[in-house]
């Protein structure tokens, strides 16, 4: 058995040991059980079960594409069938404490399997899954159960289940919208139209996901307001403000649904207005006048300056505004302008230029081609350049956001403006207008030799790994260039894990089931990637572990370091799980307090034999060895089916390859390494060996703090427990011993109190002498208060004032927080606050967020599970002189 680790277990052994040295008779004699009280209603874990508590527990997910999930709160989450989305559990919130699940690794803590509508099995992933996984499957429109199993024997949420489900829903051009396509936009949460003077695209996505024109669907789009429904666009392209009507139809042309959307008007007092120079005397001119980078016609606004322009040459302003009647543009607005001199220099569109190319013309840059975009190469103005001093230059993207220079090294489309800043040229130098040239990137062919992959920091052109449970995908990384420039993983190009099949997988686990190779390679959308030499393979190889393999079952009992089955009479099919230990630097090795263990897979491992092996000792006295019964062939060799009677057994077992890929295992009919037990040594037959005090009392027993009833092998784990046999517990947690049998008296040994209810001659007397007269109990006057149940809060303050006694510091920093952080901490009694916040933040009680219940009588499982959360061992003392001081 584990003892549970606490603050003041070790220092109260040690502390007993020194305190009660004479203080304590030894003897022997069967702890008492005399009370039959109803069962206790307090114990932990009863009143909500672990099954319980998880089945309700929140769910954390994603959408299987790396996305957060948010859960409505009523409907089913639900994905496109299109999108490949799908429920994948990531955590789960029990009683306020969060379990990740780390499914996405492959060896997680749980295991989620997915259920159709027809309750069929149709993927799965988590712990110990390699086939028939979730990302692989093709999600078709449904509903679907997501069945969560929670895997972690340390864990009393081991095994548990909770539920949740999710739609996928077929994505049909019903569901279709509008989006703003223009300059080949894919962003389909841009989904406004404003009126700039240019025709805009409209574009048409659902659930996100941007249609092909032509391939998804046909579209036709007419005014509103025209009763004709005239088509007003070429290429589902609009340009004047106001309201429209887009038929969605099948490419076969069958209408599927009419969208209405709207271009908005232009408000000038939102936009940015940009108005070009002009040489003394010259008015300006609308052809000077951009608004949000656009020129607009005679039709929308005007332009009047607002100071006579044959004045000298400096700063100017002009008002802009709306032509009334018109129905694009709304409002008015002001810009500055600049006037300079009449023998200055006013540069026009055709004198600014990129490397010779005009600013009329658009430019267009091939990365692989080891193109870029330079600013030095902008010149401005013919024959004698004007000095870079008197310009600015700034970057947009399409969608207009600020840019840098660096950002043309990406692929896209950009808009590079030159601007004359006529005040700092002292009015000398201007220029008609912003000057704009289009820049289209282009990325280009990324090509194998400039792809360089690395595994862990190190070079290299493929990878041979053995299987650690690891995802060795983390570990590759890549450098790839094109050009000058240096792409970036997750912008420029992705990282994509392949299997031997060619699915995509996100991690690089497991050994593959036929060849265990993967294949890593380089992907881009705005790149083209040209080679095999873009890609690297990965093989990972199982691990052998044969003559390492171990078997566990949850029947499996541990107290006084041995690690037993309980024999309960009848056949046990304890249900073995399978797995292997590995040290410190991964290596298999044979079990040990430092290893660390490994699971096999469900159904990886099949028993193909037990073998009984009769008159084998475990301390290696017997004059047989485990050896001698390794070989099935051996005529004497007893093969069982179940485990039948108490001894020692071996198992025999086989890998299956279909499920245990990661690993090798030697010929069929292998032993597993630990011979298992089967024992009928300190077990109890009404305790049942999966009940939560199970352990505890086994423990308890084996260290002589409690007995059978009467000596029989029944314990009553559920009745309450009375104050004298609490006596008893205490006492012999101390190190004591009962000299008279359970239910006795003897007249020739007698043990005085002060209390009238306490028969010296009793089988308790001498237990209740000693615990009083150490002041860890107290009575009522003149009795003890014999035969009545003891509560929670009682039992733990007696508890508090043995460990004080054995050296242990059972003082809380903040009594009121830490009961406070309890579901009942406020109903414990003032006399009780500081004993049960010490137990409490030891976790002796109100472990994992169960109630104190704290004037509940306590049960005899609860009170020998809370003594042996304290003190594992019984304490050791000096003297055995049938008489205590």
């Amino acid at each position: 058995m584990t003892a549970c680790t606490n603050n003041g277990g070790s220092r109260a052994r040690r502390a007993v040991t020194a305190a009660l040295v004479g203080v304590l008779s030894v003897g022997a004699a069967p702890m008492v059980a005399l009370a039959t009280g109803a069962a206790d209603t307090g114990v932990q874990l009863m009143a909500t079960t672990s099954q319980e508590a998880f089945s309700k527990g929140v769910v954390t997910a994603q959408d299987g594409m790396g996305g957060d999930v948010t859960f409505p709160e009523k409907d089913l989450v639900s994905f496109t069938d299109e999108s490949g989305k799908y429920l994948l559990p990531t955590s789960i919130n029990v009683a306020g404490t969060d379990y990740a699940l780390n499914l996405l690794s492959g060896t997680g803590n749980a295991k989620v399997e997915y259920f159709d509508s027809t309750n069929a099995l149709v993927a799965q992933v988590g712990k110990g899954i390699t086939t028939n996984l979730a990302k692989n499957y093709d999600w078709k429109a449904g509903v679907y159960t997501v069945k969560i199993t929670y895997l972690d024997s340390s864990s009393q949420y081991n095994n548990c289940t909770r539920e949740v489900q999710f739609e996928v829903v077929e994505a049909k051009l019903e569901d279709a919208v509008v989006f703003n396509a223009t300059d080949g936009n894919k962003d389909t949460s841009v989904t406004g139209f404003t009126y700039n003077g240019t025709a805009q695209k409209v574009g048409l996505a659902v659930d996100g996901a941007a249609l092909t024109e032509g391939t998804d669907y046909k579209l036709t789009i007419y005014k509103a307001d025209d009763a004709t429904h005239t088509a007003v666009t070429v290429n589902n392209e609009v340009t004047g403000a106001g309201t429209y009507v887009a038929y969605v139809d099948t490419v076969a042309g069958e209408r599927v649904k009419q969208i209405t959307f709207k271009v908005d008007q232009l408000d000038l007092t939102k936009a940015t207005l940009v108005l070009g120079d002009v040489r003394e005397g010259t008015t300006p001119s609308l052809s000077n006048l951009t608004v949000n980078g656009k020129v607009l016609g005679v039709s929308d606004i005007t332009l009047n300056p607002l100071a006579d322009t044959t004045s000298v040459a400096g700063p100017y302003s002009a008002s802009v505004s709306a032509v009334p009647g018109q129905a694009n543009v709304i409002g008015s607005a002001t810009v500055s302008f600049d006037i300079i001199a009449n023998d200055g220099r006013l540069v026009t569109a055709n004198n600014v230029t990129y490397d010779g190319l005009d600013f009329s013309h658009d430019l267009e840059l091939n990365l692989s081609e080891g193109d870029y975009f330079d600013a030095e190469k902008i010149q401005v103005g013919a024959g004698t350049p004007v000095d870079s001093r008197y310009y600015d230059i700034s970057y947009t993207n399409v969608a207009g956001e600020s840019v840098t220079e660096a950002d043309l090294d990406t692929p896209g489309t950009y808009f590079v403006t030159v601007d004359i800043n006529a005040k700092r040229a002292d009015y000398k130098i201007g220029g008609e207008k912003p000057f704009v040239l289009k820049v289209v990137v282009t990325g280009g062919e990324i090509e194998g030799k400039n792809v360089t992959f690395k595994y862990n920091g190190e070079v290299t052109d493929q990878l041979t790994v053995d299987y650690d449970g690891t995802d060795f995908l983390k570990g590759i990384t890549s450098t790839v260039t094109v050009g000058k420039k240096t792409l970036v993983q997750g912008t420029d190009y992705e990282l994509v894990a392949l299997d031997e099949s060619g699915k995509k997988v996100d991690s690089i686990v497991n050994a593959n089931s036929v060849s265990g190779s993967y294949t890593v390679k380089i992907e881009s959308d705005t790149y083209d990637v040209v080679d095999a030499q873009c890609q690297m393979a990965v093989k990972v190889r199982p691990i052998n572990i044969s003559g390492y393999v171990y078997a566990k079952s949850g029947l499996m009992k541990d107290f006084g370091g041995r690690v037993v089955i309980p024999y309960t009479g009848e056949d046990i099919d304890p249900q073995f799980t399978f797995g292997y230990y590995t040290d410190a630097q991964g290596n298999v090795c044979t079990e040990s307090d430092d290893a660390t263990w490994h699971e096999l897979p469900e159904g990886s491992v099949a028993v193909d034999g037990i073998k009984y092996l009769e008159g084998y000792n475990a301390d290696g006295s017997g004059a047989d060895t485990v050896n001698d019964y390794c070989d099935f062939t051996k005529p004497d060799a007893k093969v069982v089916d179940s485990l039948n009677a108490v001894g020692y057994y071996q198992l025999y077992a086989t890998l299956d390859p279909e499920v245990a890929v990661n690993y090798t295992f030697g010929a069929d009919g292998s032993p597993v390494t630990n011979v298992v037990e089967v024992t009928k040594d300190k077990v109890f037959t009404d305790v049942p060996s999966g009940s939560y005090y199970a352990e505890a009392i086994y423990q308890a027993n084996a260290e002589g703090y409690i007995y059978g009833i009467g000596g029989t092998t029944l314990f009553a784990p559920d009745s309450s427990i009375s104050r004298e046999d609490l006596a008893c517990v205490l006492f012999r947690m101390a190190g004591g011993s009962v000299d008279i049998d359970e239910g006795e008296y003897n007249e020739w040994v007698s043990y005085l109190t002060d209390f009238s209810d306490v028969d010296t001659h009793a089988y308790y007397a001498e237990a209740v002498a000693w615990t009083t007269k150490m002041g860890i109990t107290k009575g009522y006057g003149d009795t003890f208060g014999t035969g009545r149940a003891v509560t929670t809060e009682e039992f733990v303050t007696m508890l508090a004032r043995y460990a004080a006694i054995a050296g242990t510091d059972t003082s809380v920093e903040d009594v009121d927080a830490t009961l406070a952080a309890t579901p009942d901490g406020e109903k414990v009694s003032g006399y009780a606050r500081e004993a049960m916040a010490w137990a409490v933040e030891n976790e002796y009680v109100g472990k994992d967020g169960n109630s104190l219940d704290p004037q509940g009588s306590v049960s005899r499982g609860r009170t020998v599970t809370i003594a042996v959360r304290y003190q594992p061992e019984k304490a050791s003392i000096i003297g055995n002189s049938n008489a205590w001081n």
